[in-house]
């Protein structure tokens, strides 16, 4: 798990999520007749309230601003009154946790959850004690639970597939420049190995290119994706930005979908 969310993509994947425009996302958001379709991550967000886990203890603000979450909440109390759905998505059927009023608020809170598991398996990884390995095993717990939750919902599906229609999502890419930014965003601990990436071409050849770094080249030891031979997390990318590319528009919603599901498939399997 520490690996995939210190990846280079997935902190691209991060930033990218985490620049969206508030106004364009509202206004793509249509209206929706109230459904009691999301009740598993309504349940989860009403309890860490009432515990005070939406707060970031690092800033002991609520979740992206002082007010992010009101209006999520709420929906997510209404939603106890709401007619009854079936538990797990629909196709085609929208949360009746997602309006105009809460779409920026869930997208605010995704963007800081991710932010807060990454943080908290860097800080397991960096435990010098039982005491703070204990404090961030809590913390992996806590974010990675709730990213589960989100992960595998109508909610997150129809937010994706607004910012995929409206053209708010950017595939990462690998330069210097864009690993710099994505990097000083999320402030993960970095890996001493150098990045070595492909870059994605899809108006040439409709994927990833064949390129290996400066240093290393692009032959022997080097797999098809341009990076060693080995390299699950490299490769997991490549399969998701080979279908997004080669897709016939440019699919970002199922790309991202399938990267925040790859993020915790270990909770998935407990």
């Amino acid at each position: 798990m520490h690996r995939r969310i210190r990846h280079w993509s997935s902190q691209g994947f991060i930033y990218y999520l985490s620049i969206v425009d508030e106004t364009a996302l509202r206004a793509a958001v249509k209206p929706a007749a109230p459904l009691r379709n999301d009740t598993l991550l309504s349940a989860e967000l009403i309890a860490m309230d009432l515990k005070n886990l939406l707060r970031d203890p690092a800033t002991n603000t609520i979740t992206g601003t002082p007010s992010a979450t009101t209006s999520l909440l709420t929906a997510c109390r209404d939603m106890q009154n709401m007619p009854m759905q079936a538990q797990w998505a629909e196709p085609g059927e929208q949360s009746g946790l997602y309006n105009r009023a809460t779409c920026f608020e869930f997208h605010q809170l995704l963007v800081s959850t991710l932010l807060r598991f990454g943080k908290a398996l860097d800080g397991y990884a960096a435990a010098k004690s039982f005491e703070d390995l204990l404090q961030s095993a809590k913390e992996v717990n806590r974010s990675g639970t709730l990213l589960w939750y989100i992960g595998y919902l109508r909610i997150l599906e129809n937010h994706l597939k607004v910012l995929h229609t409206n053209k708010l999502l950017n595939l990462p890419v690998n330069t210097p420049q864009h690993l710099e930014t994505f990097f000083t965003f999320t402030g993960f601990a970095r890996t001493k190995k150098t990045e070595v990436i492909p870059r994605l071409t899809n108006e040439v050849d409709g994927g990833a290119d064949d390129a290996g770094n400066s240093d290393e080249g692009g032959g022997e030891g080097v797999n098809d994706c341009g990076n060693e031979a080995g390299t699950n997390e490299d490769q997991e990318f490549c399969v998701i930005a080979d279908k997004a590319v080669s897709s016939d528009n440019h699919d970002l919603y199922t790309a991202f979908l399938e990267w925040i599901c790859l993020q915790v498939d270990c909770f998935q399997a407990a």
